[in-house]
């Protein structure tokens, strides 16, 4: 019997560290950073953005032939039908017939190929980088569930919070997309209200992966930035991964080797000594009423993760608070 697919998978929000979060677990021993997979055939196979390594994803070294044994030539009229059929999966109204709630025979079969094709590419990874635990932060529950189906997969969950505020704030900010090569493309903006609600349910439905996943662990963004060592450290202890001392991890910064995410944050286009700086700018820049909306509606599970409505959130990795610098995305 083969090994099974061991996936460290980032569930959360955008906009929350998940890509310095992924990269930093891709660090560790037997580990690979992956991004967010769940784009392969929008951003990857059909918008042809380009991977981390600098290379349009279908002539990228390592995705080239990772997407060729795991579904043989893929024209752009199929990447194009593929992507539409992931975003009919994934779709957030389409979560129950995930669950298992009653639907038709069409959904089921296509929910059971895009599986399957999910099984083979995850294993023709494991294969072409020796990795034994495939980080993938593509964050979206929905995704997780489906890969919950894929059999001989082992899902394990971090669930990656932060501050509603600061996730809010981030959204409402124009930033350039450097994986797009062919012209000039801006990542999207979100009101606050809209994000308010999405960062509930995101989170909620995070929460509720624990379910579904062979290991579990909640993480904070301002811990990752504020104790890199003993947050990494607690992550790898409660998933079961080989951890070593963690020599990538310094002063106030990480050492990042650039690997092939395929999608993600534009920090991941960064490599070398990485600057870890804690982005609280909503702070001073955030407007009152937005900064209001956003904290009643979310100040249930802010307070529960340790946030408050107004004060600084709970140091509770015992790191040293920062409060400076660029966000992590």
């Amino acid at each position: 019997m083969s090994a099974p697919l061991r996936i460290v998978y980032v569930a959360g929000n955008g906009r929350s560290g998940s890509t310095l979060l992924d990269r930093m677990l891709g660090q560790m021993p037997g580990a690979i950073s992956l991004g967010e997979v769940r784009f392969l055939y929008e951003f990857g196979l059909q918008e042809e953005h380009l991977c981390e390594c600098g290379a349009v994803v279908r002539a990228c070294p390592f995705w080239g032939p990772v997407v060729h044994a795991a579904l043989g030539p893929v024209s752009p009229e199929r990447a194009r039908e593929l992507a539409r059929q992931s975003r009919r999966l994934l779709w957030t109204p389409a979560l129950p017939r995930l669950l298992g709630w009653p639907t038709g025979a069409a959904f089921r079969r296509l929910c059971d190929e895009h599986a399957a094709a999910a099984g083979r590419l995850y294993r023709a990874i494991a294969e072409r980088s020796g990795a034994t635990w495939l980080v993938d932060s593509s964050k979206l529950a929905a995704y997780a569930f489906l890969l919950a189906r894929v059999p001989g997969l082992e899902l394990h969950v971090v669930h990656l919070v932060r501050d509603s505020r600061a996730v809010a704030f981030s959204w409402q900010r124009t930033r350039v997309k450097p994986e797009v090569a062919a012209r000039r493309a801006l990542m999207p903006v979100r009101p606050p209200l809209l994000t308010a609600l999405r960062w509930n349910g995101h989170n909620l439905l995070a929460r509720a992966l624990a379910r579904a996943a062979k290991s579990h662990v909640r993480v904070r963004y301002e811990d990752l930035v504020r104790a890199p060592a003993r947050t990494l450290a607690n992550v790898a202890d409660a998933l079961g991964m080989e951890r070593s001392e963690l020599g990538f991890v310094g002063d106030g910064a990480v050492e990042l080797r650039r690997g092939h995410s395929v999608a993600g944050n534009p920090s991941r286009f960064q490599s070398g000594r990485v600057p870890l700086r804690l982005d609280e700018e909503w702070r001073r820049a955030m407007p009152r009423a937005n900064r209001a909306l956003v904290t009643l509606l979310t100040l249930p599970q802010l307070l529960a993760y340790g946030y408050g409505a107004r004060t600084r959130p709970t140091d509770l990795s015992g790191g040293a608070a920062r409060e400076e610098g660029v966000a992590h995305g």
